[in-house]
């Protein structure tokens, strides 16, 4: 059972696993991600907790090299500082905090412009996603790419990677960028931040296509995946 065509291709190619016996069921989000404007109040207690100050670009992830936060940090860097007046970058969790911001700093981004919350609860995530300008997705591998479709459900305008499954899910190129390229993810960026039609573009998009990916309907392609092996099981036996 795969999570992803791109995680599909990966056991043919990797483990040498027959097509016949791979099956792509997908994931689903979870009913706490959606979306919703919250209350002004609401907004800026939660943005108080965190030190974030209004306007900001998100992007979770564990710290790990895959996820690569470097990139993050240089892409947002890139962009112009007069395109990212009072435009703050927010990550959760980080592996050497001090090592990263030496990095921002070296890159050109004061103490302000960079806020790690560490870990957050589910319920600040939602409010997080439903409050940024945009969702920054610039991972260099994933199986399916999760955090981008919870983000979407919830109203974030989203662009992220196109690499691995990161395209798949997404299913929009101009919402994509390649991870490697810090100045094109810059550019993207940019336009997400200053494009308000293009904003509101990614926002009523990412609703409908995050509303394709269910539980139940990952339920039902696992429950069919099932029934054909067994299938498959009993033709080879009476062979």
């Amino acid at each position: 059972l795969c999570i992803s065509e791109a995680t599909r291709r990966d056991a043919m190619r990797l483990l040498g696993i027959p097509a016949e016996r791979l099956a792509v069921i997908h994931a689903g989000v979870g009913s706490e991600f959606t979306a919703r404007a919250l209350e002004t109040a609401e907004r800026e207690s939660l943005l108080r907790r965190f030190g974030i100050r209004d306007r900001f670009v998100i992007y979770t992830g564990n710290g790990d090299f895959r996820n690569n936060l470097v990139g993050a940090v240089d892409s947002f860097a890139r962009i112009p500082p007069a395109e990212r007046v009072g435009v703050q970058l927010v990550l959760n969790q980080v592996g050497d905090e001090q090592a990263l911001r030496a990095f921002a700093q070296h890159a050109g981004l004061s103490a302000n412009d960079l806020v790690i919350t560490g870990k957050v609860s589910d319920a600040d995530l939602v409010g997080l996603f439903r409050s940024c300008e945009t969702f920054f997705f610039p991972s260099l591998y994933e199986g399916f790419g999760l955090p981008v479709l919870e983000a979407m459900a919830c109203g974030a305008p989203t662009i992220c990677a196109d690499n691995s499954s990161l395209g798949e899910v997404m299913a929009r190129k101009d919402a994509t960028f390649d991870a490697s390229d810090p100045e094109g993810a810059a550019r993207l960026l940019g336009r997400a931040l200053n494009d308000q039609q293009y904003r509101g573009e990614l926002r009523e998009f990412g609703i409908k296509r995050a509303a394709e990916y269910t539980w139940d309907r990952s339920a039902s392609l696992c429950e069919q995946a099932w029934r054909e092996a067994m299938e498959r099981k009993a033709k080879a036996l009476r062979g």
